[in-house]
């Protein structure tokens, strides 16, 4: 599509199983903290980061550890639609076995034949090792 989403919003929270003093289970929400979650114009793609630092709901977890929190992370993404002036809204959640470690992205942005930036589609959802190099298919 040609159109754009301008003023675009992205959030991240994780939830997680705790059991209170009182030995009850509640659902908790935490908010991941994002280095940008706010573009003026959404254009290309938006990659959501999240340090995990002391301030970190994430912070000394291991898989092994949140697999009994029960976790689930939620994204939701709104803007609106530059050419209908309509707002739009996105939501997605995963849950841990959807949740690649020590992973990143493969690079989707590239240029077309004609110099124009393209995004490549089929690489959307590739990760590769942060510790071994070359792409992995992922789910």
């Amino acid at each position: 599509r040609n159109n754009q989403i301008i003023e675009a919003n992205l959030k991240v929270s994780m939830m997680r199983s705790e059991k209170t003093d009182e030995g009850e289970s509640i659902r908790t929400f935490n908010d991941l903290k994002l280095v940008r979650s706010f573009a003026p114009v959404f254009a290309l793609s938006f990659t959501a980061v999240h340090f995990i630092d002391e301030e970190s709901p994430l912070f000394n977890e291991t898989p092994e550890g949140l697999i009994d929190q029960d976790i689930e992370v939620v994204v939701t993404f709104n803007g609106v639609d530059e050419v209908f002036s309509q707002v739009i809204y996105a939501r997605h959640s995963y849950i841990l076995n959807e949740i690649h470690w020590d992973h990143k992205f493969v690079d989707i942005i590239g240029f077309s034949p004609d110099g124009y930036r393209s995004l490549d589609y089929t690489k959307f959802h590739q990760t590769y090792s942060a510790r071994v190099d070359g792409p992995l298919a992922t789910t």
